[in-house]
């Protein structure tokens, strides 16, 4: 096999060179391929499928030789490609220009941005929080599977779409918005107009629309948004003459981000009072 020791002896001095990756990439995919057969061959046998063991090893012939040395090869290749030592001199890199990246990838999505590294608020809406020494990045709460800024822009636009194409009603949200209010301040021994947590709000709003089937998912996100639209109708009234009052967080932690014109603030609780208009 010419190409055998041929990743060993290049050692170190190469280890950047795309194509040398790209040979090894190709000799790991034949090495995935022939790993395939033989445990396709091997389960078979297991499972006194005699032919049919016998049908796959007929078809690769020499299939246990030729995988054995291709084992061996390939230990040697992985050893001497020394990938980790290869990422992480990259990301060294990487790391000195990821934010001015990041931030160029979702201008170009046309994505809003508020809030300073490593966390932002996106489109008013969605929360991207970065670890990149932990390798983690959170969009709304969640891990998303990628670091990659294109990625990250994607997804992120994606996110953004989908909550503001939902359908929404005004009146039919601030009815449920109100009735899971009522909910939790009769469970909390409240008075009516006292404050609830906004986070106890969504959670009771949630299971209220799961079990009808309206959203099996109903998330803070989505909440932010409803309220967003619901404060660009100008439809805070309750139809009992009650006033939506939302309540300002003291810290990100305990709140919810809810835009508004001026660009928005973390709400730690919400009520509804006597008095007043729709805004």
């Amino acid at each position: 096999m010419p190409e055998e020791n041929e990743l060993a002896s290049e050692g170190l001095g190469s280890v950047g060179d795309l194509a040398r990756l790209k040979s090894l990439r190709i000799r790991l995919e034949r090495l995935q391929k022939g790993l395939n057969q033989y445990m396709k061959a091997l389960v078979a046998e297991m499972e006194g499928r005699h032919f049919d063991a016998n049908g796959v090893l007929a078809t690769a012939q020499g299939l246990s030789q030729r995988l054995a040395a291709d084992l061996s090869t390939a230990a040697a290749d992985v050893e001497s490609t020394q990938l980790e030592e290869q990422v992480e001199k990259a990301l060294r890199s990487a790391r000195l220009y990821y934010r001015e990246e990041l931030e160029r990838e979702l201008d170009l999505a046309g994505v809003a941005r508020a809030g300073q590294w490593p966390t932002y608020v996106l489109g008013n809406l969605l929360h991207l929080s970065l670890d990149l020494d932990g390798g983690v990045a959170t969009l709304d709460r969640k891990k998303v599977p990628t670091l990659e800024p294109g990625k990250i822009a994607e997804l992120v636009r994606a996110g953004l779409a989908k909550l503001l194409e939902r359908s929404f009603s005004s009146g039919e949200f601030l009815s449920l918005l109100r009735s899971a209010y009522d909910h939790v301040t009769r469970q909390a021994g409240r008075a009516l107009g006292d404050y609830a947590a906004i986070q106890d709000v969504l959670q009771c709003l949630g299971s209220t629309l799961k079990e009808s089937g309206g959203d099996l998912q109903y998330s803070e996100a989505k909440l932010a948004a409803d309220l967003w639209k619901l404060m660009q109708e100008r439809r805070v009234m309750t139809e009992d003459g009650r006033i939506l009052d939302l309540s300002p967080a003291q810290d990100a932690a305990r709140g919810i981000f809810v835009p508004d014109q001026s660009g928005g603030n973390y709400m730690a609780a919400l009520r509804f009072v006597t008095g007043g208009r729709d805004v």
